[in-house]
């Protein structure tokens, strides 16, 4: 893993760079245990030669990361994953996150990159709150610290090494990353004020940390269309299907067969394709209010578990 750290803006910027090459070893580890588990053949090894690409994370001061594979010569890649955690208050901050593709044409809805992106972010956001309280309350106790010490302004932090077990080498970015935040979070206005005051013993349960009404729906008009038209196609749905229903009951209990405009009605609204009518009509009503759903509070106890369950199925577990 090669580190880089860069000073722009007259020096008052800060940029750090991660680059390590994109080489599968833990994929390639967890075939050959399942090989060796299953009384397998260990997988042969590929002998196309590729040109390894190079991972590269890059995290610019204050808020903004940016991730993708490179070219090892020129350093261009097809695909790149960026976001930004901006603070908005003391043990808050809002994530915004883009991908950049290239693409003649957008590949699939943004509505519909929201909803990988929420179920995606839902599975990691609650272990971070059960964090805060445990982070924040060792930052406002070294804050306390450094009141009553005189030499406080010549001592570093290293409040998050303390917190956290780098024990990966590809950690140095998160590392690096601590480092900054100890040197930098104590000197956000009103941050230390604001600390003293916080209640952080109770974590806030799941239905207000992972509600994505609050969270994303309400401040993103894409999302709003979508369940927008949901909701329109579920009473679209439901009303073609009464209408239909009591037309057809109506027309052959209560009016005279003798028409011609019973008759031809009759002849079109066929039983066959009355129930094909309802039935779609259901199916829409159906794939509608699956939609609508993901832009609610999802993520449950019972969900969680259920991918705890399934992580088995892409990593080994011993």
């Amino acid at each position: 893993q090669r580190i880089t750290e860069e000073f722009p803006h007259n020096g008052k910027g800060w940029k750090l760079t991660s680059r390590v090459d994109a080489v599968e070893k833990l994929l390639k580890y967890d075939k050959n245990q399942r090989a060796k588990q299953n009384n397998k053949e260990t997988p042969k090894k590929n002998t196309k030669e590729e040109k390894t690409k190079i991972s590269t994370v890059t995290f610019t001061a204050p808020s903004h990361v940016m991730m993708g594979r490179r070219d090892a010569d020129t350093d261009e890649t097809s695909f790149i994953t960026t976001f930004w955690v901006c603070p908005v208050g003391t043990g808050r901050s809002r994530f915004m996150s883009a991908t950049l593709v290239k693409a003649p044409f957008r590949i699939i809805p943004r509505w519909l990159s929201h909803i990988f992106l929420n179920n995606f972010v839902d599975q990691d956001t609650y272990l971070l709150a059960t964090q805060q309280k445990y982070v924040l309350s060792a930052e406002r106790k070294a804050m306390k610290e450094r009141e009553n010490d005189k030499d406080a302004s010549t001592k570093k932090l290293n409040l998050r090494k303390k917190l956290f077990a780098y024990r990966s080498p590809a950690e140095r970015v998160q590392a690096r990353l601590g480092t900054f935040l100890d040197e930098t979070l104590s000197r956000a206005p009103n941050r230390a004020s604001t600390l003293l005051e916080l209640n952080l013993i109770d974590t806030p349960p799941r239905e207000i940390v992972l509600d994505r009404e609050q969270q994303h729906l309400k401040i993103c008009p894409d999302s709003q269309q979508v369940v927008k038209n949901c909701k329109r196609t579920k009473h679209l749905s439901v009303a073609v299907s009464l209408i239909l229903g009591v037309t057809k009951l109506w027309l052959s209990f209560w009016v005279p067969k003798s028409s011609v405009l019973v008759n031809h009605f009759h002849k079109w609204v066929t039983p066959n394709r009355l129930g094909w009518t309802v039935g779609l009509c259901g199916i829409a009503f159906w794939l509608a209010q699956k939609i609508q759903r993901e832009f609610y509070f999802k993520y449950t106890e019972a969900l969680r578990d259920r991918d705890l369950k399934n992580i088995p199925k892409l990593w080994l577990d011993k």
